[in-house]
């Protein structure tokens, strides 16, 4: 079994026995990068399913590990969330605009891919905010995934309640102004 990390063979990593070991030999070589790809016999497959695969190291011919340095990785995930913000924003107000129409079919679907557009986002953040070290950026940007969060239990409960006239002034006067801060928060981050 071959073992690389950013296409170079690591020769010491390649008698290994176990694939546990071969990842604490990839993290320990790791300065300030993340892993973003992992392939093995050159098929992509997660970390995760690299530890519970249960191969057989005798069947594996290769095993690759691609990074990115930790500070490229945010940036680019900024400038895509940048792009993406303004999008979401516009898919929640014409969410609004379906449920107050009465569409409540055609609304709960765009609303369930407003969602996972905020999901990401959140998730996004959580893991830059992990990664970065200024702790007032740290502590501001945990507050604003927590009144994201509070805001979406609000919409939930009025779902849950059936009141789409509430679940349309929630996403409009809640969420809407509330993708304008995390716009404004991104653009901190990105300086």
């Amino acid at each position: 079994m071959k073992v690389y990390l950013n296409g170079q063979a690591i020769k010491e990593l390649s008698n290994l026995n176990n694939i546990e070991k071969v990842l604490n030999g990839i993290y320990s070589r790791l300065n300030d990068e993340i892993i973003i790809n992992i392939s093995v016999n050159d098929v992509k497959v997660n970390e995760s399913y690299l530890i519970e695969g249960n191969y057989d190291l005798n069947q594996i011919s290769n095993i690759k590990f691609k990074t990115k340095k930790t500070n490229k990785l945010i940036q680019e995930t900024l400038k895509q969330a940048d792009e993406y913000l303004p999008k979401l924003k516009k898919g929640i107000i014409k969410t609004t605009e379906l449920f107050r129409q009465g569409n409540i079919e055609e609304g709960n679907q765009k609303y369930q891919l407003c969602l996972e557009g905020l999901e990401w986002y959140t998730d996004a953040l959580e893991s830059i905010l992990s990664l970065i070290s200024n702790d007032q950026l740290k502590e501001e940007g945990k507050n604003k995934l927590t009144n994201i969060n509070t805001i979406l239990v609000d919409i939930m409960k009025a779902f849950q309640n059936e009141d789409m006239v509430f679940v349309a002034d929630l996403l409009e006067y809640e969420i809407v102004d509330f993708i304008d801060e995390l716009v404004e928060f991104n653009k901190k981050l990105m300086d």
